[in-house]
């Protein structure tokens, strides 16, 4: 029942703008998956499964403006994730959703609410994340996609509060990670 909630019921009840209920939908997720990991407590699936519950509750939260709640649901999804990763710390797949985390919604939040210092923090450990995913896995383009992004909305950061040459240099770094 978790994808059903999270890919499906959550994502219609947003395109409807029925904010309450998406988040609700993204709770009903977690209870679901939270008894999936009751039953199997070493599944790294589950556990990534919880975290991304977590992250969808955490991006209603900061969009509604609640910083708080969505900071917390921010930390329990990573510490989610990172669980997940010791579980299985060779699948390059976990890190990689570690990263997305950082890069797509707690760095951005820490931006959007001018905690620069917080959002640039929250970007390079994605990128640490993403390292260890482009170690595993070389070749894998889509991990060298999301490096480089990171890198390039460091750049920005750095640019937007006038630090123009360590941002040349996290655009370079964008370009090299391709």
């Amino acid at each position: 029942l978790f994808l059903l909630y999270y890919d499906h019921i959550a994502k219609l009840r947003l395109a409807r703008k029925d904010r309450k209920e998406t988040l609700v939908a993204y709770e009903e997720s977690a209870r679901d998956v939270q008894r999936a990991i009751d039953i199997d407590p070493k599944s790294p699936v589950y556990r990534s499964n919880l975290g991304y519950a977590h992250w969808g509750m955490a991006n209603m939260h900061g969009e509604d403006g609640h910083s708080a709640q969505a900071e917390s649901s921010f930390e329990t999804s990573v510490r989610l994730l990172r669980e997940s990763i010791q579980m299985d710390p060779k699948n390059p797949s976990r890190w990689n959703e570690l990263h997305n985390v950082y890069r797509d919604g707690w760095a951005p939040l820490m931006a959007k609410l001018e905690k620069a210092e917080d959002a640039l923090r929250l970007y390079r450990q994605g990128l640490d994340a993403i390292g260890h995913a482009v170690d595993l896995d070389p070749k894998n383009a889509a991990f060298h996609r999301g490096a480089s992004l990171s890198h390039y909305r460091i750049g920005r950061l750095l640019q937007d509060q006038g630090q123009l040459s360590p941002a040349a240099e996290e655009y370079s770094r964008s370009q090299k990670a391709l």
